[in-house]
């Protein structure tokens, strides 16, 4: 008897090893870990070369933790500006503060009174 041959319809299944790396969740873990690695080095280094910029770093995160608790805000935003400010203190803190100022919607708010516009006509002028 001959062997027949026949077309897969379907693709072979990738092997165990392949769908673990393949995972969306395997190079997030791995950045994440390189970043934390990379966190930790700095601070050591920074610990061993400079400590009055570590000082004034804690210095900034606790009053800006402060800030953020008696700031009148949702619960989740507060925990959120939390999280990034404990991790990146002074980018965390600068990030907080230049999202407060909402600097492109105060300056479109004045061209608006001053053009005699509603809000709504300002930032659809087809309405």
């Amino acid at each position: 008897m001959s062997q027949v041959t026949s077309a897969r319809l379907l693709p072979q299944k990738p092997s165990r090893w392949a769908k673990i790396l393949l995972n969306r969740k395997v190079p997030i873990l791995l950045f994440f870990l390189l970043e934390l690695a990379f966190l930790v080095f700095s601070y050591l280094s920074l610990q061993e070369h400079f400590p009055s910029i570590i000082l004034w770093e804690h210095l900034l995160s606790v009053f800006t933790f402060f800030y953020l608790l008696n700031r009148s805000m949702d619960s989740r935003s507060k925990l959120s500006w939390m999280i990034i400010i404990a991790l990146f203190p002074i980018f965390g803190t600068a990030l907080l503060y230049f999202s407060l100022a909402d600097l492109g919607v105060r300056r479109l708010k004045k061209r608006c009174r001053i053009n005699g516009l509603r809000m709504l006509q300002c930032r659809h002028p087809t309405i």
